[in-house]
């Protein structure tokens, strides 16, 4: 962005603004993106990203992104809303990556940093392009309380499908805690789950959850420990609590993302 003259173009569009409700904020985020139609990313990143992925093997894939602040001399997780795209065929890579780096300009995000008074050019957003994972399952694991108060759980999420269902907040998941120490179940809540998110015909939809489904426990005790061991060693290669979005197909966990976890008062 800096080396096309776009991140000059957006500093210019965001200085001096003053939040004065949503219109206005709406009205921002089209200029950003109206300014981005002339963006083109270089071809030495693109023949990078074809040549990886080339080498993944995969058919479809999904781009995922993933959002860091700069406070002070720290580095740590953003929390505003940032694009994912999924089952992305090979030759869509390049312009999906361009779509998960702008949407720190769409609305969502924009909101984010024009009420919590962050400059665009203090976030850095990292994409990730990995094989498409049609998950029959999948979740989120936080390998400490986000409060900071139990230190001795970690906590699972999991529902029917592509997580997608349960970042937008539309599906109840299930939801357990673990003893960080034994792996032992200490609680497990059965989500009552309606919808989900499938692959069909190499497209993601929202259908609904079979009656006999809806209140089917996701995970089993095996299944919980495994994945629990699997987040602490991930949790131990980073050195802190981590906030992790995996998938399970067929019979296999897949960690899809991690991050580091901000615990404690905000």
């Amino acid at each position: 962005m800096k080396k096309s003259g776009l991140q000059s173009e957006m500093n210019d569009l965001f200085s001096h603004v003053i939040v004065s409700g949503q219109e206005r904020v709406m009205e921002l985020s089209s200029q950003a993106q109206s300014l981005s139609v002339h963006y083109e990313v270089g071809d030495t990143i693109a023949k990078e990203i074809e040549a990886e992925a080339g080498t993944l093997g995969g058919d479809y894939f999904a781009v995922r992104s993933s959002g860091v602040l700069k406070k002070g001399k720290e580095w740590i997780p953003y929390d505003g809303s940032l694009a994912t795209s999924l089952n992305v065929k090979p030759e869509k890579l390049v312009s999906n990556l361009k779509l998960c780096w702008l949407s720190l300009y769409a609305f969502p995000s924009l909101q984010y940093l024009l009420e919590h008074d962050i400059e665009a050019e203090d976030v850095m957003v990292g994409v990730v392009i990995q094989n498409m994972v049609d998950a029959d399952i999948s979740g989120m694991c936080y390998t400490m309380d986000i409060p900071g108060e139990d230190e001795e759980k970690l906590y699972l999420e999991a529902g029917w499908g592509l997580g997608e269902a349960m970042v937008s907040g539309i599906v109840a998941p299930d939801r357990c805690a673990v003893n960080r120490k034994t792996l032992k179940l200490a609680r497990y809540t059965v989500g009552n789950q309606m919808k989900e998110v499938i692959l069909e015909e190499n497209r993601h939809r929202l259908v609904d959850v079979p009656l006999d489904r809806q209140r089917q426990r996701k995970l089993s005790n095996e299944q919980v420990r495994e994945l629990a061991r699997l987040c602490l060693h991930i949790e131990e290669y980073y050195g802190k609590p981590q906030a992790i979005e995996w998938a399970f197909n067929g019979s296999e966990f897949f960690i899809l993302q991690s991050r580091a976890l901000r615990t404690g008062p905000r």
